[in-house]
């Protein structure tokens, strides 16, 4: 689960954020847990936008900048990546895990990575880059909204 921080007072210098709405599908599916982060084509310092879909698809888009986070984003253009990954399934009991050494352990950890990595993407390769992704997005004041749909791309 990707999270922001949140702080409780406002940075004086942190830009004013306008309202995004932000949907990921896959088809007719909405896409949930995927992390999805916004990149700005003029970069903001230290500012990061980004936030995790729900089960409906909706991206609680919040834009963080120091320890303070706010719901929306700053106004600008940005590329958006998206990313979600099958989980590590632990095979093993805590029992086990302590028997094992610290090599066991790191062999073991390698071993279910490769099987999470083995298992077929669960998003296409080219939306979790921002250097290939095709989707963008332009924030406006009256606020903005917009529906991606990953299933014409090749996972």
């Amino acid at each position: 689960m990707f999270s922001f921080g949140c702080g409780s007072k406002r940075p004086a210098d942190m830009p004013k954020v306008y309202p995004v709405k932000l949907t990921v599908m896959d088809g007719d599916s909405p896409l949930e847990d995927a992390t999805v982060i916004l990149v700005a084509n003029n970069p903001i310092n230290n500012i990061v936008v980004g936030g995790t879909s729900n089960s409906s698809g909706v991206v609680d888009l919040r834009t963080t900048y120091a320890s303070y986070s706010e719901k929306g984003a700053p106004l600008g253009s940005y590329k958006i990546t998206v990313q979600k990954e099958h989980p590590v399934i632990q095979t093993k009991t805590d029992e086990e895990l302590q028997k094992m050494g610290p090599g066991e352990i790191a062999d073991h950890g390698l071993k279910l990575m490769a099987e999470r990595d083995a298992k077929p993407k669960l998003v296409p390769q080219n939306v979790t880059r921002s250097a290939t992704t095709p989707f963008s997005i332009e924030v406006v004041e009256k606020g903005t909204e917009l529906t991606i749909d990953l299933s014409p791309f090749p996972k």
